[in-house]
């Protein structure tokens, strides 16, 4: 059991969408859609934001992962470099502007 006495004013506030499990502060997806609306506009721009770059770091750790030796993309780099190395490749032309 919590001893509430020990804990902060706002606790009350969070305890509203978190549940204490297995030790370890979790929230429910819903309870984390309701906290962002009630926030105020520059806050949300500043999470979505933040998210953004999450989710891009973990995008970019996941390409170097797939395409680092034994990844599951690391046969195409190969065969690429292999065509390149063959001469089976063509250089890439932009457009010309005129079009």
């Amino acid at each position: 059991m919590q001893n509430r006495s020990l804990a902060p004013s706002w606790f009350g506030q969070v305890d509203y969408f978190c549940s204490l499990s297995h030790n370890s502060w979790s929230m429910t997806v819903d309870a984390i859609k309701d906290a962002i609306t009630g926030l105020p506009d520059e806050d949300k721009i500043a999470l979505a934001t933040w998210l953004s770059l999450q989710t891009t770091d973990e995008w970019d750790r996941q390409m170097a992962r797939d395409f680092a030796p034994g990844g599951r993309g690391f046969h195409v780099i190969e065969k690429v470099k292999a065509d390149i190395r063959a001469g089976k490749f063509r250089p890439m032309i932009p457009p010309s502007r005129s079009e």
